[in-house]
């Protein structure tokens, strides 16, 4: 048999209370609890006694609200008096250490020890109450609290009794909802509503999720719903005290996917969100596979036929490549090929970002002449690229479809080919001529509109993109190896002038994903945008497809500096630190943004050659230990046969490096953005007549064929690692037939060290969203003590 222990208890009201436990039931007042007393009752008072007493065998625990403000406040303010007068409270007359334990876990203290006594009616002195001040926050507290909490004190034998003056109604969800109408199969734009079903009726949940989400700090992470997937997290229905108690992983799947809902505006006045087709027909496909209930569970029938054709990225029927067209697909040129009449035949626009040197023009040309064969491109195409590279297109152009009619805008003549430019096939200019010309190209439909080297328009404000987005034009395509050089804004900027509103307004797209994911690292945010963008963006890496292109070597050589050098880097390096310091001190770190910029140019300047800088004291520091390397090196591979780049981002080094060329009777020529005759000078070089080229990093960064080199050297590093990767395209790329070496000078100790660990970090936010994840992206006031550190 089991032994039994009981206590017994009288609340305030005079009614006594039980708590019954036995050896063989931990759970309390059990069965052998209740055997015993109700013989001992029916023994004592008959059988009716027994039956009637039942009820007092449980510790109840009543959860209601009172006005429970008595005389004046102590503390009289509005908010506080809102709260004392509409107080809700646990009431209970069980003195059991482990239910006054449990309310205590939830967050409750007793009334007496959050007001005054003279304050609180004296019934309510030994009931529960949350210390939170505001109405707000006792509704939340509360809602969480039915939501979450109750069964812990049913486990403790209590029979919990939530009154209607409590004024919350907690719905349990379990049969979702998702629907998407649109207009027509014309329409591009789709209403999305998703929801719960209670009985016979539909509950929107979307304008429910949007004030949740804005209540919550900058800081709210996906993942904090992620670790605690058992949790229901309230949602607000309406203002009559309605919640519908979400389970955290279910909130996770939908916040996962409805990544809109942290825009600014996300939803309409129907409480619908408002999505391209593309991200319609994403939704469509999601748990399809019945793993999970389907997030979309009604779709017009031509939405669902348009989510399987984007799944495969390719046209309905297969193109080949169209007679006239003078040039070889390689197999996955011949599958980027069909992704743009994929795009053209869905109405997208998209960004073709191959890397450097895998034949972007060629993809574009055979698609644009088989526009033009199948008798679709009764308008010209215009293309954008910079001024140097329009001479490449029409070269290219004339070259591989010499059936199109070209026409290069270049030139102080071009003005008297406005009024022939519909005669044209192919539109080619410069993104100069667009800003000068705007008014008469705007004034022209073209059936294609073209941006090369489209990171050109990464910054949304520039006068060159504004021009950019007014271009009238049926199809819309960007190319570039380097959708984001620096941040994610960029990549908005792009689909903004393909697609306006497919990444939702800039500051939308800000809050939804660009400080997530690059202030507070969020993976999932990351997942969801790179999923966004997947069909349209088209990226294929040269060690992914160009299997035939021989080796890249990358080498770094560290330098020492020479003692004098060291000498000046430190004087420069104590006197700007707290010139630095006490600006930042003054005006804050973003507003001293461009002092920063200069003060660390100087350091890298030291780092190439004291002559760099500008003042007395470096002159007394006349060598260079970094431009004693170069010359070490170069006579040598000269003397090998090798084919010499050499980048540098200050033109006056390159003069310096010139000097040391004569000196050693080595020629060569130099490229920077003075120079006039950039076709001749890559010429020359492809032809042998010259063994090393000078290159300045931003004239020479794009637009240059130059596979004849083997070597390429960065004399000094950039912060962008993606200019650097174009930099040494100009030899790695599609034709280069001999291993490609890459040499890096790094000053040992110095900025230039810190500056290749910031690089990993700026390659990270460009993989982040395309291949790989995040890292930590900003340049910080701590990045900058890491870039100011003493030569180590």
């Amino acid at each position: 048999g089991s032994e039994v222990s009981i206590v017994l208890q009288q609340s305030h009201s005079g009614e006594w209370r039980l708590d019954g436990r036995s050896t063989g039931d931990a759970k309390p007042n059990n069965e052998h609890v209740v055997a015993l007393l109700i013989e001992a009752i029916r023994e004592k008072c008959g059988e009716s006694a027994a039956k009637s007493n039942l009820a007092a065998l449980t510790v109840d625990v009543s959860l209601e609200c009172h006005n429970v403000r008595s005389g004046t406040l102590f503390y009289d303010e509005p908010d506080a008096r809102a709260v004392i007068e509409n107080l809700r409270v646990a009431r209970t007359g069980s003195e059991d250490p482990r239910v006054l334990e449990a309310l205590a876990g939830f967050g409750l203290k007793r009334i007496s020890r959050i007001y005054p006594a003279a304050e609180i009616v004296p019934d309510f002195h030994g009931a529960f109450a949350f210390p939170g001040q505001t109405v707000a926050e006792q509704e939340i507290f509360w809602a969480d609290l039915l939501a979450n909490r109750l069964d812990e004190l049913r486990v403790l034998g209590c029979e919990v009794q939530v009154d209607d003056s409590l004024g919350l109604q907690i719905i349990d969800p379990t049969d979702f909802y998702g629907e998407l109408t649109g207009e027509d199969e014309a329409t591009d734009w789709f209403d999305f509503e998703y929801g719960i079903r209670v009985g016979a009726a539909r509950v929107n949940l979307l304008p429910c999720l949007v004030p949740y989400l804005e209540s919550q700090p900058a800081s709210f992470s996906l993942e904090s719903l992620q670790n605690s997937p058992k949790k229901k997290v309230p949602i607000r229905m309406d203002d009559s005290g309605r919640y519908v108690a979400v389970p955290a992983k279910k909130l996770h799947e939908i916040l996962g996917i409805l990544t809109e809902l942290f825009g600014n505006d996300a939803i309409d006045s129907e409480g619908h969100l408002r999505l391209h087709k593309i991200r319609a027909a994403q939704l469509t496909t999601i748990h399809r596979d019945g793993a999970a209930p389907r997030m979309v569970d009604q779709a017009p029938n031509y939405l669902l036929k348009s989510a399987d054709e984007l799944e495969t990225l390719k046209p309905t029927t297969h193109h080949d490549v169209p007679q006239g067209f003078l040039a070889t697909l390689r197999p996955y040129q011949q599958d980027g090929f069909e992704w743009l009449q994929f795009l053209r035949e869905q109405g997208l626009g998209g960004i073709l970002a191959d890397d450097m040197g895998l034949g972007k023009t060629i993809q574009t040309l055979c698609h644009l002449h088989a526009e033009k064969a199948a008798g679709r491109a009764n308008l010209p195409t215009l293309i954008l690229a910079p001024k140097s590279v329009v001479p490449n297109w029409e070269k290219e152009a004339k070259k591989f479809a010499p059936s199109l009619k070209v026409l290069a805008l270049q030139g102080p003549q071009r003005k008297k080919y406005y009024s022939v430019l519909g005669h044209a096939d192919l539109v080619i200019t410069s993104y100069p001529v667009l800003l000068r010309d705007a008014e008469e190209i705007h004034q022209q439909p073209f059936h294609y509109v073209i941006l090369d080297e489209a990171h050109t328009i990464k910054n949304a404000r520039s006068k060159v993109t504004q021009v950019a987005y007014k271009i009238d034009a049926r199809h819309r395509l960007c190319l570039t190896g380097t959708p984001i050089e620096n941040h994610l804004g960029e990549l908005w900027s792009q689909f903004h002038f393909l697609m306006p509103g497919f990444l939702g307004s800039e500051d939308g797209f800000n809050r939804c994903y660009r400080k997530p994911i690059e202030k507070f690292r969020d993976e999932s945010r990351r997942i969801r945008l790179a999923e966004r963008v997947a069909p349209l963006l088209l990226r294929r890496t040269k060690t992914r497809v160009a299997k035939d292109l021989p080796p890249k070597t990358e080498i770094v050589r560290t330098i020492e500096l020479t003692p004098k050098q060291v000498d000046l880097y430190e004087a420069v390096r104590a006197s700007v630190s707290r010139e630095l310091r006490d600006e930042i001190n003054r005006r804050g770190f973003e507003a001293s943004k461009i002092l920063v910029l200069d003060a660390l140019m100087k350091l890298r300047q030291i780092c190439c050659h004291p002559k760099l800088l500008k003042l007395p004291t470096a002159q007394r520091a006349r060598n260079s230990a970094k431009l004693d390397l170069l010359m070490d090196l170069l006579p040598a591979m000269v003397e090998e046969g090798r084919r010499v780049l050499i980048f540098s981002q200050f033109t006056q080094m390159l003069a310096l490096i010139e000097q040391a060329l004569d000196k050693e009777k080595i020629r060569y020529q130099t490229l920077t953005g003075q120079s006039k005759n950039r076709g001749k000078l890559c010429d020359d070089f492809q032809d042998g007549k010259v063994p090393v080229f000078l290159i300045s990093l931003r004239a020479g960064g794009t637009g240059l064929n130059l596979t004849k080199a083997d070597t390429v050297i960065h004399y000094d590093p950039w912060w962008n690692p993606a200019l650097e990767a174009q930099a040494t395209d100009r030899a790695y790329r599609i034709g280069q037939k001999n291993p490609v070496f890459v040499y890096k000078l790094i000053c040992q100790g110095t900025i230039e060290e810190k500056i290749l660990q910031l690089q990993q970090k700026k390659r990270a936010l460009f993989e982040g969203v395309l291949e790989g994840a995040p890292q930590k992206l900003e340049f910080s006031e701590k990045d900058l003590d890491d870039l100011l550190a003493p030569i180590s």
